[in-house]
């Protein structure tokens, strides 16, 4: 059914056109009963799929083809070309795809396919569990068991998570959402109905408090145990929090969830300044989406430039530069002293009004539950290729884990604290450097909203916080469990890191009403 907010590029795919027409490996993007489609020319076949990326709207004709996949422009999501399925994240859910048939030496685009059923389930084998806990619901915990359901994995899955309102789209809490251009029906990952749909337990509002990792069994925060046959940590990390000397200051936010972006936008109602402190990605973004509700913004920073030491000194000036122009005042140089009533005391002694303060200087681990459990802990969460822990059956996952030795490789670490064995490199492992660019969102002169992102090709980055890599790492450690231990080998996680490139792209276009789900 064509979309009346839509308007249709390109040539009409149903009227048909020459084979000639299309190059090899090159998306042609036209339309199908007014919706965006693209065809792509791979040997003596030609696919049509959506040209519109699942996962936040990205022009997927402007991609890159590899094989029988295209790759998002944006943020990398990965799609088949004969089926639609989102194959890498941070996309979850499939295009459509559209019927292709040759005429002579025309091809004609009749219409979408009907949707393809998931994977048959395989045949039982002795050596896969009958239940799978996956502690944590955020993009990781999600995808794992969602690739369970994919890989025909038919025992009890259970997601835990002391927020009652996951799984949802994390990144966004501190970019749009708080900025007030994203509504909050956006944010969810799934409809509830989806995980129905797919038999997954959702037990929510319910956080796990002791974890017997031979046993395999939970212990709830209202006393209940719970026994699996594997488990998934997927608990993700930990905002680090200040201690600040004085009395009676303005109160101090920490974003790290739903709850928290919630409490930063009350704070602002009434509000005429704010101070953040940090000038990572969490703290600029922040400061933009304050500036986008009216607020004076002052970004304190121990760091000469913002985010130098990860993205130089280059790239730390144009970040400076694009947000004082949009009327954000740093204070570079400096760390906070201490409190008092409606002001923040830098160590210069400079006093900043400020109503409200939010510190994102950075984040740990979450390996409490871990740790209390035995599992061996080195600066994460210490896993195989496999992201098995030291405790079969227990697995790992994104910021939670540190990477073990391989055969034939040196340790690497991959954890969130993003560091190597020697403390000094912060890249991934096997990976070239650059992933997940931050994105600052300003009101542009018009109604609109222009989102800027840097360009980070040749910059190593520490913390990764990205859905992609989080979703990823959880993909890997379910096929361990659904295939009876066999697991995708390390190299192809390092190639979602190295495919972890970034194209510039200066604007992008929020969901008009009605348009469904933001992704």
């Amino acid at each position: 059914m064509s979309d009346p907010s839509v308007i249709p590029t390109g040539p009409d795919l149903t009227a048909g056109l020459s084979i000639d027409s299309l190059e090899e490996g090159v998306p042609l993007l036209g339309h199908v009963e007014g919706m965006p489609v693209m065809l792509v020319r791979r040997g003596s076949d030609v696919f049509a799929i959506g040209a519109t990326c699942t996962h936040y709207g990205g022009p997927l004709a402007e991609g890159l083809v590899v094989g029988q996949t295209v790759r998002c422009p944006w943020h990398h999501a990965c799609f088949d070309l004969c089926t639609g399925r989102a194959l890498r994240a941070p996309a979850l859910n499939a295009v459509a795809t559209y019927e292709v048939v040759r005429r002579q030496d025309s091809v004609v685009v009749l219409g979408p396919r009907e949707t393809r059923a998931a994977a048959p389930a395989r045949p039982p084998r002795a050596d896969v569990p009958s239940s799978v806990a996956i502690i944590g619901a955020g993009a990781a915990g999600n995808s794992a068991a969602e690739e369970l359901r994919h890989l025909g994995f038919e025992g009890t899955i259970t997601l835990f998570d002391a927020d009652e309102s996951a799984p949802y789209d994390r990144p966004n809490l501190s970019k749009d959402y708080l900025a007030g251009t994203a509504r909050e029906e956006w944010l969810p990952l799934h409809p509830r109905s989806h995980y129905k749909e797919l038999a997954l337990e959702l037990a929510l509002g319910r956080r796990v408090v002791e974890f017997d990792a031979a046993a395999k069994q939970l212990t709830l925060d209202d006393g209940t145990t719970r026994r699996f046959g594997a488990v998934v940590l997927a608990t993700g990390a930990d905002p680090v929090r200040l201690t600040i000397p004085g009395a009676d200051g303005p109160p101090t936010h920490y974003l790290r969830n739903l709850a928290d972006s919630r409490r930063i936008i009350a704070a602002t109602e009434g509000a005429r300044r704010a101070v953040v402190l940090g000038a990572g990605f969490i703290g600029l973004e922040v400061a933009a989406s304050l500036r986008a509700r009216g607020l004076d913004v002052h970004v304190v920073a121990p760091g000469t430039r913002p985010s130098e030491r990860v993205l130089g000194a280059e790239l730390g000036d144009f970040i400076r530069t694009l947000h004082e122009a949009h009327g954000v005042v740093f204070h570079l140089g400096q760390t906070a002293r201490g409190v008092e009533p409606r002001h923040l005391v830098l160590q210069n002694g400079e006093r900043l009004e400020a109503d409200l303060l939010v510190a994102g200087v950075g984040v740990g681990p979450a390996v409490s539950l871990a740790e209390r459990a035995g599992l061996r802990i080195d600066r994460g969460i210490v896993v195989d290729r496999c992201l098995e822990t030291s405790a079969k059956g227990i697995f790992a996952r994104s910021a939670t884990w540190r990477a073990g030795p391989t055969p034939g490789a040196a340790p690497a670490c991959a954890s969130s604290i993003g560091c190597s064995p020697s403390g000094k490199d912060r890249r991934w492992p096997g990976s070239s450097p650059g992933t997940n660019a931050p994105s600052w969102t300003y009101p542009s002169s018009g109604a609109s909203t222009t989102t800027c992102r840097s360009t980070m090709w040749d910059t190593p980055l520490g913390g990764i916080r990205s859905r992609s890599m989080a979703a990823s790492s959880g993909a890997i450690a379910v096929c361990a469990i659904a295939q009876g231990g066999e697991c995708l080998p390390w190299r192809a996680f390092s190639a979602i890191a190295r495919a972890s490139r970034w194209n510039s792209r200066w604007s992008r276009r929020l969901p008009r009403d009605g348009e469904g789900e933001r992704r």
